[in-house]
């Protein structure tokens, strides 16, 4: 399967998975998930929420529109992670996919983390103020991991 201490891109899924404490977040890089993304990426979630323990956290703000499937997919991977004794936390969910997931009921059954600074303490990372950030980002300084800085 995977080693994961650095960012690694899995090309047949389009997403990237990084170990961050003792989760592992998911970057889905995929601009739409229809049937066939979401059975491909089901089965190869499913392996890493095995080796996570079902600790994972799934960043999706690259995705624009999905189908049924990929819902139903998120759905079961969080009741899987959820058996493993761990959580699916959703973070960077996009507007229109979290409103259509709130009047369908659905954010009942799914963690959606929306304010940043949770995110970055569910990840035992360090807070820091918004404007350092910015500012790390405009200068491309090393150390500051803004792929996660900003998620949520």
């Amino acid at each position: 399967m995977l080693f994961l201490n650095e960012t690694q891109f899995i090309p047949q899924a389009m997403f990237t998975v990084r170990s961050i404490g003792d989760r592992f977040v998911i970057k889905l890089l995929c601009p739409s998930v229809h049937e066939r993304q979401a059975i491909i990426l089901s089965e190869q979630l499913a392996a890493v929420v095995l080796r996570s323990k079902g600790r994972l956290v799934l960043e999706l703000s690259e995705m624009k529109s999905c189908t049924c499937a990929w819902i139903n997919a998120l759905l079961a991977l969080s009741k899987r992670c959820r058996d493993e004794g761990g959580q699916l936390l959703l973070v960077s969910v996009p507007e229109a996919f979290r409103a259509v997931l709130a009047s369908t009921g659905l954010t009942k059954h799914l963690a959606i983390i929306s304010h940043p600074l949770e995110t970055r303490e569910i990840l035992g990372l360090p807070n820091v103020e918004r404007w350092k950030l910015a500012l790390a980002r405009l200068l491309d300084l090393p150390g500051v991991d803004t792929p996660y800085a900003k998620a949520a």
